[in-house]
């Protein structure tokens, strides 16, 4: 019987023989597909002639214990010409194809009634037995280039430069997981097949839509004008990918390579480094290597934020609120800074007393019920500040730049 198993037809050479043109139900293939059955799907083959003519029908399809079997009741109409005829299996699911085997071939033999050459030779059997060849050795060319499976369970593919079979080392019980985007995938539109989804904890994301093949994990992304999170990961094209239960995405930005992580529900995007711990590059050696900060992209405009030691919080968007908290304790090299923008109205400061501040529109201002020295933001400026650990006090120096 002729197989089809992960996606690849299998057609014995007792198979290949078709009969011969003219012949009208003639002959019966029948086809066993190696897996779960799938409701609701139609199944059709299709075939190559050598003239580059195609044709195509449904194949009815029974379930059986073994899997899935299609029959095909070969009629007259089915085969345009005699020769190599190549063949191949797709199904479709509410008019969309949405699985395809690899092809193989068949072979239909030259009915003496259209054979010119038999009908001119003064030899019957001689002519015949020519054509016969001669369509024996097309079937040869045709094959022999045609992968096999090895004695050690692996693919053997054809080496034209070589002219020699050799191991292509993947084995050929090997399946691909749910969500890996293969060849087959792309050559039918594979990111047609998304519809739009909603994701709780998400809502900084314009737009996601699910890829319904890919087990609730994969998605791809697009951001309006107006998103903040497109203002920290620019243009691009992206992808995102979550863990099973949704905790955590991993959004990547398919244009350039930056990848970012996004904690759901957060107001903090992440950047992810791509370069391997303990690698010396040049941006390392431009200051002490213990001494590299992350930097931590903030959308909220009434950010909550506890300051991080080796860290620099970007605030993506006009902060109109900011409470600045500080950690349990500090190390004694402890650095963090923060950026941001202060518009009309000024941006509301509020942090514990106990830092100590100097630099630009540092003034006395109320804390609560506290006075002390902080800054006290002014309109349209944008500010570095900068804060670390003196083995007494945490110290904060401002620096305010006007926007133009």
């Amino acid at each position: 019987m002729i197989t089809i198993s992960d996606g690849i037809l299998t057609i014995p050479e007792g198979e290949r023989f078709l009969g011969f043109t003219g012949d009208n139900l003639h002959a019966q293939k029948k086809f066993l597909i190696r897996s779960a059955p799938q409701s609701g799907w139609l199944y059709r083959l299709y075939l190559t002639f050598d003239d580059g003519r195609h044709n195509h029908f449904i194949l009815p399809a029974t379930v059986s214990s073994e899997g899935t079997i299609l029959t095909w009741d070969i009629q007259e109409d089915h085969i345009f010409k005699s020769g190599i005829v190549k063949a191949q299996i797709k199904a479709f699911s509410e008019e969309e194809e949405v699985y395809h085997t690899t092809s193989d071939i068949f072979v239909v033999g030259i009915s003496t009634e259209e054979d010119e050459e038999f009908k001119n030779s003064n030899s019957e059997f001689l002519s015949y037995e020519k054509t016969l060849n001669d369509l024996y050795q097309k079937m040869q060319a045709a094959s022999a280039k045609m992968p096999y499976v090895g004695e050690n369970g692996n693919w053997y593919v054809y080496n034209i430069e070589s002219e020699k079979y050799e191991d292509s080392g993947v084995s050929s019980t090997f399946s691909l997981p749910d969500g890996v985007v293969t060849p087959e995938k792309l050559d039918r539109s594979y990111w047609e097949k998304n519809s739009r989804a909603s994701v709780a904890g998400y809502d900084y994301f314009d737009s996601i839509l699910k890829d319904s093949s890919a087990a609730d994990t994969v998605y791809r992304v697009e951001f309006s004008g107006l998103s903040p999170i497109k203002a920290v990961v620019g243009e691009g094209s992206f992808l995102a990918v979550t863990d099973i239960n949704l905790t955590g995405l991993l959004l990547v930005n398919l244009t350039n390579g930056e990848r970012w992580y996004y904690a759901k529900g957060s107001s903090t995007l992440v950047s992810c480094d791509e370069t391997p711990q303990g690698s010396i590059t040049a941006s390392m050696l431009d200051r002490k290597y213990e001494e590299e900060v992350s930097v931590k992209k903030v959308m909220a405009s009434n950010p909550d934020i506890t300051l991080e030691d080796k860290t620099e919080f970007r605030l993506s968007e006009y902060a109109q609120n900011m409470t600045l908290s500080l950690p349990e304790s500090f190390s004694e090299n402890f650095e963090c800074s923060l950026v941001f923008k202060s518009a009309s109205p000024a941006t509301s400061l509020s942090c514990p007393a106990s830092v100590k501040w100097s630099g630009d529109d540092v003034t006395t201002a109320n804390q609560g019920s506290v006075s002390c020295i902080c800054l006290v933001p002014q309109t349209n400026k944008i500010y570095n500040v900068i804060f670390w650990y003196d083995g007494n006090y945490l110290n904060a120096v401002s620096r305010g730049v006007a926007l133009e």
